[in-house]
């Protein structure tokens, strides 16, 4: 993007960040959420990196981007993401981040740490045998060293947990009735095999 149209979206985005009061000096809370005051923080981030002469990334859209997703503590993929939400905003000002936990101002997975973790703990039990349901998040979110670590002060119920599962794109699914089960080696069947099926075949060789 041109450094015209970078300068114009930075200070556009200022008074998103900072709203003016209406009369006298100051700023007002724009009250925005985490979620969507940490991606405005790296748009800010981005365009600042980009448009200030005095910046080691000066005019070069990459670098900046990658520069300000570690002032966030993230990285490439971060760094995509905050290219793609400033080009959307320099086309079209009104295009703001959107959350996708919806109103959810206080919800756990607002805070992008403990989302991640959490998605490395679920595919992990997804690539095991015990697969992911609302008890494997629910489980591990009421881990002591989970509750120390991200200030946690209450168990999550079993309701909430369905619903970080159908927002981190999970869904909910019945076993098949006439799913197989591999049963050789159930104790019932090699008795009857041991004792009814290998002599009957043997009788029948002879």
């Amino acid at each position: 993007p041109s450094q015209e149209s970078v300068a114009d979206a930075l200070n556009d985005l200022g008074t998103i960040i900072r709203p003016p009061r209406r009369k006298g000096p100051g700023h007002i809370d724009p009250n925005h959420d985490p979620w969507m005051g940490s991606r405005l923080q790296g748009m800010r981030a981005l365009y600042s990196l980009y448009a200030d002469s005095k910046s080691v990334t000066y005019n070069k859209w990459g670098a900046s981007s990658l520069q300000a997703a570690v002032t966030l503590g993230h990285g490439t993929y971060c760094a995509r993401i905050l290219r793609r939400l400033c080009r959307q905003y320099i086309d079209d000002c009104s295009v703001l981040p959107e959350n996708p936990y919806g109103d959810w101002k206080k919800s756990m997975l607002v805070n992008e740490d403990l989302s991640q973790e959490l998605n490395l703990h679920l595919q992990e039990c997804h690539s095991s045998s015990s697969g992911v349901n609302a008890t494997t998040v629910r489980d591990f979110l009421c881990r002591p060293g989970i509750m120390s670590k991200y200030a946690i002060t209450k168990e999550v119920l079993i309701q909430t947990a369905r619903r970080y599962l159908k927002v981190m794109g999970y869904r909910f699914m019945k076993t098949p009735s006439g799913q197989y089960v591999n049963g050789h080696e159930r104790k019932d069947v090699k008795e009857h095999r041991d004792r009814v099926y290998i002599p009957k075949l043997q009788e029948l060789r002879r």
